[in-house]
């Protein structure tokens, strides 16, 4: 018995792993910022998938990691370059960092952007 509860367990926690997964793939696709490194340093490698999915790798990848001080304006610079379609939630501040993906025209081609805004120091 203490093996079938052990199991049902863990079936339950990967279906709700499952579900967390396709939420976030669902939102990178919308071009929301998802939370890829905790405050803790703690790195979510299925979203790290999501992204890889998502951007593809035979696509040129623009990637923009902005850093600096804490309440420096970072996000808003995110903000202000992109513009609220990138969907840049009202926060006080940002913690760990949040990954966002972007097709953006560069130069009259569509390039995949990856945007990395990080936890002020």
């Amino acid at each position: 018995e203490i093996f079938y509860f052990s199991s049902y367990k863990t079936k339950e926690r990967d279906g709700a792993t499952s579900l967390y997964n396709n939420y976030v793939t669902q939102q990178l696709q919308l071009a929301q910022p998802v939370e890829f490194i905790d405050g803790d340093c703690l790195i979510n490698l299925d979203i790290l998938e999501a992204v890889k999915s998502i951007a593809g790798c035979d696509n040129d990848v623009v990637v923009v990691s902005l850093i600096g001080p804490q309440g420096s304006g970072k996000s808003n610079l995110v903000k202000y370059l992109f513009g609220n379609a990138l969907g840049y939630p009202v926060k006080k501040s940002t913690s760990g960092i949040t990954i966002q993906i972007a097709r953006l025209r560069i130069r009259d081609e569509i390039k995949t952007v990856l945007l990395l805004d990080t936890e002020g120091t």
